[in-house]
């Protein structure tokens, strides 16, 4: 994930979007593009206001690096479809992963109204971080859990997981399940659980490039996935979650949307939502 699209409306604060472009060094992102989809009338002054923001980034990482910038930062401004003009340039620009600035929305306002995050989260076919602050003053390396439901994603995820790039300070393998309907196939299910995280922790540890592996621990939580995983991760209080981008939810789950997205709006950290390999 060398490369970011970040797109905006140009009503965040400069201090969100730095903060984003520091959080995306630690993910291993060494060029970002910020983008505006803007109406004919008003892409002559987003245009100005993009490169304004642009600059901004620019002068901080010349004040925080004292030397030239590493992230080259690039803007562009497009008219037509919000949702699908973004996409259009993440594919455009092979981009690695399209990143959005997290924003408080209730649920009637995602659900009814829409969400341009929303529709990204479910169209997008790349990684989409959606970014929140850190709650800790401390940078550098990332506090980071990964919430599996040990699918066919977990391919798409360890090798992010095993590769240098992405900066760790810890890892933590999440799964959550519902209850099997007895004891003794409990037991039998909890073990197969374990396994496979063992599986997975064995797997980044084998396919490392890293020079130094950080803790991995694990963690099985029992009932509703997406309840079980918030209350987790409001104790453990990681930098980053990174969770797979699952199948299209059926009946009311699909109104309520999938457990990525409920993460991505709830959890109070940053969320990576990895799309399985094609």
């Amino acid at each position: 994930m060398e490369s970011a699209v970040i797109p905006l409306d140009l009503q965040e604060p400069l201090s969100t979007v730095t903060d984003m472009v520091e959080f995306l060094k630690e993910l291993g992102v060494v060029a970002v593009r910020l983008v505006h989809v803007a109406d004919s009338v008003s892409s002559s002054r987003a245009a100005s206001q993009l490169d304004e923001v642009a600059r901004h980034i620019t002068q901080q990482q010349l004040t925080h690096q004292g030397a030239e910038p590493k992230m080259p930062v690039t803007t562009h401004v497009f008219s037509g479809s919000t949702v699908a003009e973004i996409l259009e340039c993440a594919n455009a620009w092979d981009a690695g992963l399209v990143a959005i600035p997290w924003k408080r929305r209730s649920w009637l306002q995602r659900n009814l109204a829409g969400s341009v995050t929303r529709d990204i989260l479910k169209l997008n076919g790349r990684p989409t971080l959606i970014f929140r602050k850190r709650d800790r003053i401390q940078t550098g390396p990332l506090r980071v859990a990964y919430a599996t439901d040990l699918g066919p994603s977990d391919d798409a995820v360890v090798p992010l997981l095993a590769g240098r790039h992405l900066s760790m300070e810890s890892l933590e393998l999440i799964h959550a399940d519902e209850r099997a309907p007895d004891l003794e196939a409990e037991k039998i299910r909890q073990r197969s659980v374990a396994g496979r995280l063992e599986t997975i922790a064995d797997q980044i540890a084998a396919g490392s490039d890293r020079p130094g592996l950080p803790h991995i621990s694990m963690e099985q939580r029992v009932g509703q996935p997406r309840k079980e995983i918030l209350k987790h991760l409001a104790y453990l209080k990681p930098d980053l979650v990174i969770l797979a981008k699952s199948g299209k939810p059926r009946g009311f789950a699909a109104f309520l949307g999938s457990v990525a997205e409920q993460t991505a709006y709830r959890a109070s950290a940053s969320v990576l939502v990895v799309p399985p390999k094609e």
